[in-house]
């Protein structure tokens, strides 16, 4: 079973904070550590492109109160700054900590495909043009 189709059931009909989700949710325990280890904070939602105001009903209230919440810019647009998604948190890294991530990322890719030794027609065009892009 491969990594995308083993989250399948985790993931939303629509994903609202960082698009791949696939990516997100596979790497989920290891960003947790990552951003306890480094003591990172998130970025505070004022600091976030957001939508209009959005309506909300308070049951418990009975009234309506206004809310903002943050929606990303259409893919590929999104946060053009190196970051990370936890839940609905964004985390802002510095270029140190962006090489740190990433390399155990790419890392743990290299494994991967190590261990696979073979790819079908689709995943390796798709490998390609990925890293093709890095040229």
């Amino acid at each position: 079973m491969n990594g995308s189709l083993r989250y399948e059931f985790l993931r939303p009909r629509w994903w609202r904070y960082g698009r791949p989700a696939d990516f997100w949710l596979v790497n989920r325990d290891f960003i947790q550590d990552f951003v306890k280890k480094n003591q990172l904070r998130p970025i505070p939602d004022e600091h976030l492109v957001l939508d209009d105001p959005v309506p909300i009903v308070e049951e418990a209230a009975g009234r309506a109160e206004a809310s903002r919440a943050f929606r990303p810019r259409p893919f590929p647009g999104g946060l053009r700054i190196a970051h990370l998604h936890l839940g609905e948190q964004i985390f802002q890294l510095d270029r140190e900590r962006w090489t740190s991530f990433s390399q155990t990322i790419v890392k743990g890719f290299h494994e991967r495909i190590d261990q696979a030794g073979t790819v079908n027609v689709d995943q390796l065009i798709e490998l390609s043009g990925a890293i093709d892009s890095l040229r």
